[in-house]
């Protein structure tokens, strides 16, 4: 299929089969989160549940650290318990370093050459 025709169907959710897409980690919970909301562009899965969109709203609404920890503690649970994602196993990224160059790999697996330097 045409990419345009099937990211055209992905955001009107009218395709019909497993798709695989995938993200780098954004390492943000609140926009992980929201892409499982049931009305978001990227929810390719078509993932829609009400305890997670109200545990979502309270999630964008809360302020205090400690308490928006534990609500996406929460919205991960029910995500992983309803298995919204296949969850697919990748291997781990591997690459060597220079002691010339100036950078230390982030744990997120990008790999970001602006953030380099030459010792």
């Amino acid at each position: 299929m045409e990419s345009g025709l099937f990211v055209d169907k992905l955001d009107n959710k009218e395709y019909a089969g497993l798709a695989f897409i995938g993200w780098a980690a954004l390492i943000n919970f609140e926009i992980e989160n929201l892409i499982l909301t049931c009305d978001h562009i990227d929810n390719g899965s078509v993932y829609c549940n009400p305890e997670f969109e109200e545990l979502f709203a309270q999630l964008a609404a809360e302020t205090d650290p400690d308490k928006r920890q534990e609500l996406n503690f929460q919205l991960q649970e029910i995500a992983w318990d309803d298995a919204a994602w296949i969850y697919l196993w990748k291997l781990p990224v591997v690459y060597g370093l220079s002691t010339r160059l100036d950078w230390t790999p982030r744990v997120d697996g990008y790999i970001p050459f602006e953030e380099m330097g030459i010792k």
